[in-house]
């Protein structure tokens, strides 16, 4: 089984988002536009996060606050952990995406969240009342009922993929590549959960295929589902 060829991945590859996403991908493209600096989702958290450090009995640890003010700020620490949201990230194994979609109800963990942050604070600090009336989009947004979709894209260049640090694709693709040649098992057995990648080209929405995820058992957490074609 090839990986890619020279130029393109031969596989295809998936992420997941949500409807709240999908009307900038019809209009722009994948990857084309930051919705987070539209919606001004940064300092958003940044904000709630400074609000959150000051508020008595909250209950999330000092680790929670530190990992959210970190993706506020778009980390990439010394040891690869990569706290940046915004841009768009593939996956190799599409049961890594699909368990994404479980984890994040809004197709993304930056926004997701966030709102879980603003819901324990709305109730706990009126402090927040002020950070609403700033980003009042995003506010208007936390009530919303979200569709978790699935893009596939397929044939996608390498000139457009970075590693999921930010670094040339190649190594993983190689990577990838000896780990098939070597095992010689089914890709699809989980051989790739860990290969991730970063677009950094915009795709247009005609080279994709968009899907609505329709978990079996919504009330659970578990995986079993199916895909609609949107």
């Amino acid at each position: 089984m090839k990986i890619a060829s020279n130029s393109k991945v031969l596989i295809p590859l998936f992420h997941q988002t949500s409807s709240v996403f999908l009307p900038s991908i019809r209009d722009f493209g994948l990857g084309a536009v930051n919705p987070h600096v539209e919606f001004g989702t940064y300092s958003f958290m940044r904000e709630l996060v400074d609000l959150a450090s000051h508020t008595d009995g909250i209950p999330l640890t000092k680790l929670d606050l530190n990992i959210m003010r970190r993706m506020s700020e778009q980390e990439v620490t010394s040891g690869n952990l990569n706290f940046r949201h915004g841009s768009v990230y593939f996956a190799a194994y599409r049961r890594t995406a699909i368990s994404y979609a479980r984890n994040n109800l809004y197709g993304s963990e930056l926004l997701s969240e966030s709102f879980r942050l603003y819901n324990i604070l709305r109730t706990m600090n009126d402090g927040v009342k002020e950070i609403e009336d700033r980003h009042p989009t995003l506010v208007g947004m936390a009530g919303l009922t979200v569709i978790p979709i699935l893009v596939v894209a397929k044939g996608v260049p390498i000139s457009s993929l970075r590693s999921e640090t930010g670094e040339d694709p190649v190594p993983e693709l190689e990577r990838m590549q000896g780990l098939v040649d070597k095992l010689g098992i089914d890709p699809g057995m989980g051989l790739w959960q860990m290969s991730n990648f970063e677009l950094c080209k915009p795709i247009d929405i005609g080279c994709l295929g968009i899907y609505t995820i329709v978990w079996d058992d919504p009330g659970s957490r578990g995986l079993a589902y199916r895909l609609e074609k949107f």
